[in-house]
């Protein structure tokens, strides 16, 4: 099932790399492919929540979250996957994301842009990973940063594995298009033996939710999205989701090289 997952990603990843789905949806919401959005774009003025609670929880997640834009020879940029901003103990300020967003950018510098106000900036392409033979428990890249936009916060972290039904929020940029929030919940806990633990999800999620973070109902980060069983051209789909704990990145061994 992992390795199922795991060429499916990838065959998602090529195919958006490619800029092949594009689709009327976005055509009804007017929203062009290469615009940078800012909150007003995607949340209505009169939006409301049912509970100050989830207001705040939904504004942790859209704070620490960055789109990840591939630079293309003409200089414009295009989301290809998302990242979260956090301070590691190893590494201090970094952006997260799967390993296999950042190598289908390298060796080029990327462009990194903020949900809330689409500032962006320029990054190496230089990242740390962990060897992961492919395990999609060990997919997580993390590019250390200089400084980040005034207006992001990194994400407050819990390492502590979810509960089988627990409702999470997962983003990103479906399609290499706008952000997207969408409610899911936690549908199974894999441990493979000798392996670090993979989360299953159930939810919306698609091609550009790669290394976008999960978040309990507190705002806290407890994974990031790895790998997505979409079939493309359908719309809106409940779709089965692999995530990669953060307590798998948090916890790097002391031998473990950051450069």
């Amino acid at each position: 099932m992992i390795k199922y997952f795991v060429l499916a990603v990838s065959a998602l990843c090529l195919t958006l790399t490619a800029g092949l789905l594009t689709g009327s949806f976005d055509e009804k919401l007017n929203i062009q492919q290469n615009e940078n959005y800012s909150i007003e774009n995607f949340f209505p003025v009169e939006v409301s929540f049912k509970k100050r609670h989830q207001e705040k929880t939904v504004l942790k997640v859209l704070k620490s979250t960055l789109e990840i834009r591939k630079i293309f020879e003409d200089g414009h940029s295009r989301p290809i996957g998302t990242g979260v901003v956090i301070n590691h103990p190893r590494t201090g300020l970094a952006l997260l994301t799967a390993e296999h967003v950042a190598i289908s950018l390298f060796p080029h510098e990327l462009e990194v842009c903020t949900i809330l106000s689409g500032k962006c900036l320029r990054i190496p392409s230089l990242f740390i990973v962990e060897p992961n033979e492919g395990y999609p428990g060990q997919d997580w890249a993390l590019y250390q940063l200089p400084f980040i936009p005034d207006d992001i916060v990194p994400a407050k972290i819990n390492t502590s594995l979810p509960s089988l039904g627990e409702d999470v929020w997962l983003i990103g940029v479906p399609w290499g298009g706008h952000p997207w929030l969408s409610k899911g919940h936690v549908s199974w806990l894999l441990k493979p033996k000798d392996k670090k633990p993979i989360v299953l999800l159930g939810g919306f999620a698609a091609p550009g939710f790669s290394g976008g973070g999960v978040f309990n109902d507190k705002g806290e980060l407890i994974a990031i999205t790895v790998a997505v069983k979409a079939v493309p051209g359908v719309g809106l789909q409940v779709n089965q989701i692999l995530a990669a704990p953060i307590q798998n990145i948090w916890f790097l061994n002391e031998k473990f090289p950051i450069r």
